[in-house]
């Protein structure tokens, strides 16, 4: 899975108006299909910059990596988490 054919996004806007990706590290898949691939949930409250969620691929885009300040009131501390992403497409050669 390369990165480049990939855009990964996080929902951190907790209103009602933003299902269905709410609190949640996404990847988009760019070649128009529209297809998106829910990684994992963010559990940021995101208090200030240092608390939001950027999601960043691996080089090979197997793995996902987020900052979570894992919903403490306080924004403290703040984590790094990885996420595995498993294979959403099938290569046919």
């Amino acid at each position: 899975m390369s990165p480049c054919n990939w855009a990964y996004v996080t929902y951190q806007h907790r209103g009602p108006t933003w299902p269905p990706y709410w609190d949640e590290v996404d990847a988009v898949k760019l070649d128009g299909s529209m297809m998106v691939e829910r990684i994992a949930k963010l559990h940021t409250k995101r208090t200030d910059y240092l608390t939001e969620s950027h999601a960043v691929p691996s080089p090979d885009g197997n793995r996902v990596l987020w900052a979570s300040d894992w919903e403490a009131a306080s924004g403290r501390p703040i984590f790094t988490l990885v996420a595995q992403r498993i294979a959403a497409e099938k290569k046919t050669e």
